[in-house]
């Protein structure tokens, strides 16, 4: 937790990795009773995914692929994921995406863009399975 002060305002700034309550405490060298205010704004932070770089080679007509094992998801205010889209780079007409283990998600995959949508609220881990 980070703080400034300018005049009468204390601003308050978590770090990137805070989580969970911050606690204020502070006084007054005034021996008048003072009533403060203290506004906090949430902020909703996006899901990260990493290892997203790296894919798997695929042989035309060949067997099916692990995209990407080693790929994974946090993020840092919310237990669920409610939604995550895929999509062929550089698809062909004929190309396809298909997840193997939907855990509950409702998959859809649009033939004639190559984008794979997954929807429902869900566990990160269901997610990072499904985007496997």
């Amino acid at each position: 937790m980070c703080t400034s002060v300018s005049g009468n305002t204390v601003t308050l700034s978590a770090n990137a990795t805070a989580t969970g309550a911050a606690t204020l405490t502070f006084g007054a060298r005034s021996v008048e009773a003072a009533i403060s205010t203290i506004a906090v704004t949430a902020v909703n932070d996006a899901p990260v995914l990493a290892n997203a770089g790296a894919g798997a080679t695929f042989t035309e007509n060949g067997a099916a692929q692990v995209v990407n094992a080693s790929l994974s998801l946090t993020d840092l205010d919310d237990t669920n994921i409610e939604s995550a889209t895929v999509w062929v780079e550089n698809f062909v007409a004929g190309d396809t995406l298909a997840v193997g283990t939907a855990g509950g998600l409702t998959v859809t995959f649009n033939s004639s863009t190559g984008v794979l949508t997954l929807n429902g609220s869900a566990s990160k881990a269901v997610y990072e399975t499904a985007l496997r």
